[in-house]
């Protein structure tokens, strides 16, 4: 009686061909997985521009002053948030301590300059260009660049350029992201 007719197994043929199976599946996974990081960091950016949008109209909310060394001096409690397209990965917090409820960054002081933390996004659009928005208490009123809602800042991924996501600051600070 012979044990040939009793073994069972696989041949090399047939685990090599297994093998390649699983490679190629690990492989395919392995590329899918790259662009699904971009989008949920791209999320999370955007998710953290507007919390600090929202961030600076709670500052004029609370009324929280802040020095200013515009004129005579005093206190301001007036906030805003300036985007600087060149700027691409940051934007400001600022004190307005401008009377007139406009931006100027030799008059209005820089609190916090905010990073974009998440890499490979970056600010592509500004509108209207280098807009900012303030928020004056105690309602908070908000003011914008040309007098007029809504500003729309653009963050897109710097690996697929099409891959964007919209904040927009509307009438009344309302931020939404798209």
């Amino acid at each position: 009686m012979s044990l040939r007719g009793k073994q069972r197994g696989y041949t090399i043929a047939e685990l090599m061909i297994v093998v390649a199976i699983i490679g190629l599946l690990v492989g395919l996974a392995f590329i899918f997985f790259r662009p699904g990081e971009d989008a949920l960091a791209l999320d999370r950016a955007a998710q953290k521009v507007a919390q600090d949008v929202r961030s600076v109209a709670q500052l004029a909310l609370k009324a929280e002053s802040h020095s200013c060394s515009f004129g005579a001096g005093g206190q301001t409690s007036a906030y805003g948030i300036f985007f600087d397209k060149e700027a691409k990965t940051s934007y400001e917090l600022f004190a307005d301590c401008d009377p007139r409820g406009v931006y100027e960054s030799g008059t209005d002081v820089l609190v916090k300059i905010l990073e974009i933390e998440e890499r490979n996004i970056e600010i592509s659009v500004v509108d209207p260009e280098n807009g900012w928005v303030i928020f004056t208490p105690p309602d908070p009123a908000v003011i914008f660049k040309n007098g007029t809602p809504p500003i729309i800042i653009t963050l897109s991924t710097t690996t697929s350029p099409i891959q964007t996501r919209n904040i927009v600051i509307g009438a009344k600070g309302v931020v939404e992201v798209q």
